[in-house]
């Protein structure tokens, strides 16, 4: 009984930031080591609480990895907002969305979280994979208005429609996220480079 009671007084504590901790934790830990690549063992142990408090958040990993995405959706939705709010041109949101991107180079060994995601569709729980696909879907819409948006304006020229540049640039980027990896940072510079040659 009182070790019942540790447990609950511990699952309590959790309220607030921890579980905020919780999702970082496990945010960090599919980027590296893929979905099926953690537990909540590991995430228990880099917290140092017990995995009962893990499943008082997050009854189940798939529970636990819809939030994750929800929270990046949210996220990506908050930056375009800001972005959008701004008066800036379609060159300088795409160089913005660039950033995000560039901003991963200061921290070593990160992914961008939605390419991982992407990397791990296919083991993913179905509840997962259609959040999975909101997430891409949102920013692959967004990069479709920048790029018609400029091509409008006369900012930008390109081959085929604004959607499919949209799924070309992106693609490029989530590839060269891993590249960077496996050669050195210097491919990201190239991809944006070659990008804004395609938009010319």
């Amino acid at each position: 009984m009182e070790k019942m009671k540790m447990q609950d007084n511990e699952i309590m504590n959790l309220k607030g930031n921890t579980k905020q901790k919780i999702l970082d934790i496990a945010e960090s830990l599919l980027a590296k080591k893929g979905f099926n690549g953690f537990s909540y063992k590991h995430i228990s142990s880099l917290l140092g609480i017990k995995n009962a408090a893990v499943h008082y958040h997050f009854p189940t990993k798939s529970d636990l990895g819809v939030d994750l995405i929800l929270r990046a959706r949210i996220r990506f939705q908050e930056w375009a907002a800001d972005i959008d709010s701004q008066d800036l041109k379609p060159t300088e949101k795409m160089e913005a969305f660039f950033g995000l991107y560039r901003n991963l180079l200061q921290s070593e060994g990160r992914v961008f979280f939605a390419a991982a995601v992407e990397a791990n569709f296919k083991i993913l729980p179905d509840e997962m994979q259609q959040e999975a696909r909101m997430l891409v879907f949102g920013y692959i819409s967004w990069l479709e208005n920048v790029l018609r948006q400029g091509r409008e304006d006369g900012q930008f020229s390109f081959q085929g429609t604004a959607l499919e540049q949209a799924h070309m640039i992106w693609a490029i980027l989530n590839g060269t996220v891993y590249l960077v990896q496996m050669i050195d940072k210097n491919c990201l510079d190239t991809a944006i480079r070659q990008i804004w040659e395609m938009l010319k």
